[in-house]
C-alpha cells in the first residue's frame, strides 16, 4: 500500500514547529494509518509503539549506541523523554478523538479511505484473475463484453422450448453457450438477435423425425418473414 503525501511536507510550517524528529514521528504516523486501512486513526497504544519506535536508540557499527535528543545551548533531552503526543496535537498535526486517540490532520485528503482501498483491491483481484483466465483461454468471454449481448424477448425463448421442432435441445444450455461465442474473437461484430438464435439452434446435428424437421422449417421460415430482411 502507498501513501501520499504533499512535496511541500516537510516545509509546512505545523512540521517546522516540530523539526526533524517530529517529521519522523509523522511520516512514521502516516505510514501505519497507510499501512492498516485507519484512515487517519491512531490509538493511544499505536501513538505510543510508534514514539518508542522512531525514537528508540540505535547501534553504529562500531558498536557504540546512539539517542536521539534535542538540545539546545548545554540543556537538552533525549528524545524519547519529550510528550510526543502533547506537541503533535499542539502543532495541528494531530487531532484529539473521542475513540481514544488522534487523527492525522488531513490524512483522507490525500489518502484514500479503507472503503476505496478495498473496493480498488478486488477490482484488481478480479481484473487479474480474468487476465490469467484469457490467457488460458484466448476465446473466453470478458465481463463487460457478456454484458453487452443482447437478449431475444421472453416470449420468443419461451415459444422456442415449447416448440415440438426443437424437442431434444436443451435450449438454456444453448443460450448460454452463444453468449460465449459472441463475446469471443470469433463471435465479434454479431448479436444474439432471435434470426440469429433460430440458426445456431438450426444447425444442431440431432436425429429427428421428418415431421418434426418440416416443423422447424416452417417455424423457422415465420420468424423470418416477421423479422423482415436482414
Amino acid at each position: 500500500m502507498w501513501i501520499k503525501i504533499d512535496d511541500q511536507f516537510p516545509d509546512h510550517p505545523k512540521i517546522r514547529s516540530v523539526g526533524a524528529l517530529g517529521l519522523a514521528l509523522q511520516m512514521a504516523a502516516i505510514c501505519y494509518c497507510g499501512r492498516y486501512l485507519t484512515d487517519g486513526f491512531l490509538s493511544y497504544s499505536a501513538a505510543d509503539a510508534l514514539i518508542r519506535s522512531v525514537f528508540a536508540p540505535f547501534t553504529k557499527e562500531d558498536g557504540s549506541i546512539w539517542q536521539a535528543a534535542i538540545t539546545s545551548g548545554h540543556a537538552g533531552e533525549d528524545a524519547d523523554e519529550c510528550d510526543w503526543k502533547r506537541l503533535m496535537v499542539e502543532s495541528g498535526l494531530w487531532e484529539n478523538s473521542r475513540k481514544g486517540g488522534y487523527y492525522i490532520h488531513d490524512y483522507l485528503k490525500y489518502n484514500p479511505k479503507k472503503s476505496e482501498v478495498l473496493a480498488q483491491r478486488d477490482a484488481d483481484r478480479k481484473r487479474k484473475g480474468f487476465q490469467l483466465d484469457s490467457a488460458r483461454n484466448p476465446d473466453a468471454p470478458s465481463p463487460s463484453s457478456m454484458r453487452s449481448i443482447s437478449s431475444p424477448s421472453p416470449d420468443f425463448l419461451e415459444q422456442l422450448k415449447n416448440n415440438p421442432a426443437y424437442k431434444g435441445i436443451n435450449v438454456d444450455q444453448e443460450l448460454h453457450k452463444m453468449d460465449v461465442w459472441l463475446a469471443s474473437k470469433a463471435g465479434r461484430g454479431r448479436k444474439k438477435t432471435e434470426r440469429f438464435v433460430l440458426g445456431w439452434l438450426n444447425r444442431i446435428d440431432t436425429a429427428l423425425p421428418a415431421g418434426q424437421s418440416q416443423a422447424r422449417r416452417l417455424w423457422d421460415e415465420a420468424q423470418r418473414e416477421k423479422e423482415g430482411p436482414a
